[in-house]
């Protein structure tokens, strides 16, 4: 009888060290991958001067990651933070990208909780906000995409990039 029990024991113990080592795997590798911004702490906005403007008038969008947390997050990202990607509103049809390429060089920020972020250069000059025209009427939708790593999630992520999409805005071009 206490071989049996002894048996018992044995298999009571690699069940329980099985199912910790399974734990301690999902840890590690499913929890921590974050799936929307909001996992992570932060939030893409994206915002337009006005909603209406005529043919070849700058249409002014600002695209911004907020840390909505508690605790500051630092991001390493390339140049631009953001890429815009335009639709026809009626059709959604995907028309183009704003701006067409990405530099591939390290960018390092801590987002304070409650900061605003956003990283674009015209020339040698920061700015606030992407300038885009339309050469078509039309209704047209906007969305940015933020394309970051997490420093703290970088080798969990396996090298890819978290991206963050804001809500669409819409314009029309009369």
């Amino acid at each position: 009888m206490s071989g049996t029990l002894l048996k018992y024991k044995v298999l009571v113990l690699v069940i329980l060290g099985i199912t910790l080592l399974s734990l301690g795997w999902l840890a590690t590798h499913l929890v921590i991958q974050p799936q929307t911004g909001n996992q992570l702490g932060l939030k893409a906005i994206l915002e337009v001067d006005k909603s209406e403007g005529g043919i070849n008038e700058n249409f002014l969008f600002k695209a911004c990651l907020v840390n909505i947390g508690k605790e500051p997050i630092t991001i390493s990202h390339s140049y631009p933070l953001f890429t815009l990607e335009i639709y026809n509103a009626a059709t959604g049809k995907h028309l183009r990208v704003y701006p067409l390429f990405h530099l591939d060089i390290l960018i390092v920020h801590t987002i304070q909780p409650g900061e605003s972020y956003f990283y674009y250069m015209a020339g040698h000059e920061l700015k606030s906000r992407y300038e885009l025209t339309f050469s078509k009427r039309g209704n047209y939708k906007i969305v940015a995409i933020a394309d970051f790593h997490p420093s703290y999630l970088e080798l969990s992520t396996k090298g890819e990039p978290i991206k963050l999409r804001t809500n669409y805005v819409r314009i029309k071009v009369i």
